[in-house]
């Protein structure tokens, strides 16, 4: 595998490869670990230090690894730092042979990319990975939703997120009452909004979001038991599901 630019003790603050550099390997620390650790600091040298210390003469075993690095890049997102390293990572691995295309055809025993994206990334990374292959997962858009969900108390966050639901609704026209799963499984709640319902607070905005597209908080989940109202209640999260029954009882008014 050959990694640009050349080994060296610097790394600059641009983005660009072009100017980032390899350091040296960290004694007591795999490549492995390297490549991990880098990736949750936002360290470019040490990922590619960790990847150039794991390399081998067999192409596929290196591509596979360049893949592994690639979901690394995309689960360790972080909003504050999406223009500096993260992004930047993720062409990397790309140009230099990952797979964005998932390899596991069971989505139910690894996470698909997209969906993995869709709860942690940007929508500019989305973009770029479907582009490259990637396909949409069956919870792509319940991730998301739970992300946002999830995000109400931070400033920084919930515009990410919130901005990843309104592309996936609005753009590329993902159904807002569409289930998590055919047939039965654990740990599947149901619709978007039962996602949005797993919160003790906040979620109103995603949930607002969502009922004004049309979704429905009286559809249950696989087992036939609970639907988003019940999560609520279930969470004791209060203003949520006096939103959710209060829109419930305006339909049913509406159609009287």
């Amino acid at each position: 595998m050959t990694l640009e630019p050349p080994p060296s003790s610097e790394v600059s603050n641009s983005s660009s490869f072009q100017t980032v550099k390899i350091s040296s390997p960290v004694k007591g620390k795999t490549p492995h670990n390297r490549i991990s650790d880098g990736f949750l600091n936002n360290d470019l040298a040490e990922v590619l230090s960790g990847i150039k210390g794991a390399s081998s003469n067999d192409p596929h075993k290196d591509q596979e690894l360049l893949s592994r690095s690639l979901r690394r890049a995309v689960w360790h997102g972080k909003p504050d730092t999406y223009v500096c390293y993260d992004e930047s990572l993720v062409h990397w691995c790309l140009d230099h042979g990952a797979i964005a295309e998932d390899q596991q055809p069971d989505p139910y025993k690894n996470i698909p990319l997209l969906e993995m994206v869709a709860g942690r990334n940007t929508v500019d990374i989305f973009r770029l990975l479907r582009s490259r292959g990637a396909q949409l997962g069956p919870r792509t858009l319940h991730r998301a939703v739970g992300a946002a969900a999830g995000s109400s108390d931070d400033n920084e966050r919930l515009p990410v997120r919130m901005a990843m639901v309104k592309y996936l609704v609005d753009e590329l026209g993902l159904d807002v009452n569409a289930m998590d799963t055919e047939g039965t499984k654990p740990n599947h709640w149901g619709t978007p909004l039962c996602y949005a319902a797993q919160v003790a607070h906040g979620g109103e905005e995603v949930v607002r979001f969502l009922l004004d597209r049309g979704a429905d908080p009286a559809i249950k989940d696989c087992f036939n038991f609970a639907d988003a109202i019940w999560w609520s209640e279930r969470k004791r999260n209060a203003p949520l599901a006096e939103l959710l029954r209060g829109w419930k009882m305006q339909k049913s008014q509406d159609r009287e």
